[in-house]
């Protein structure tokens, strides 16, 4: 394969990721909190034990909890933690952790099956750190 077709493949599956991602911004939660303002936090299996119930309820915290990562990775504590954030009623949003080491389209497929649409309160973001 060469560069340019490798370059090419890349892109198409970024674009199908972004469609994944702005069809799951269609929940009435999103919707109704796309021109708001809040100030947030994100999480991941790295943060141990969150105990939601202790956040200030002055705040109105955005929550981005982690889901997967690369083509394979779902974090150990990521429907738990959605669960626990719903619950004390933060908005909550899932990310993507991008390796450039995986296609980008088996980590399209892959956050596609294990976020849930109806969980979504905020746009599914991708967090792209490094070129591995």
């Amino acid at each position: 394969m060469t560069l340019s077709t490798l370059l090419t493949n890349t892109r198409v599956a970024l674009l199908l990721l972004i469609v994944l991602l702005t069809s799951l911004c269609s929940s009435p939660h999103a919707q109704n909190h796309s021109r708001l303002r809040f100030d947030g936090i994100d999480i991941s299996h790295h943060n141990a034990d969150v105990n939601f119930a202790k956040f200030p309820k002055n705040i109105k915290f955005i929550i981005y909890i982690k889901a997967t990562q690369g083509r394979t990775y779902t974090g150990p504590k990521y429907k738990s933690f959605v669960k626990q954030a719903k619950k004390e009623v933060f908005l909550v949003g899932s990310y993507h952790y991008f390796r450039m080491t995986s296609s980008a389209h088996a980590q399209f497929k892959h956050l596609s099956e294990i976020i849930i649409k109806s969980d979504q309160d905020l746009v599914p973001m991708i967090d792209v750190e490094t070129s591995d």
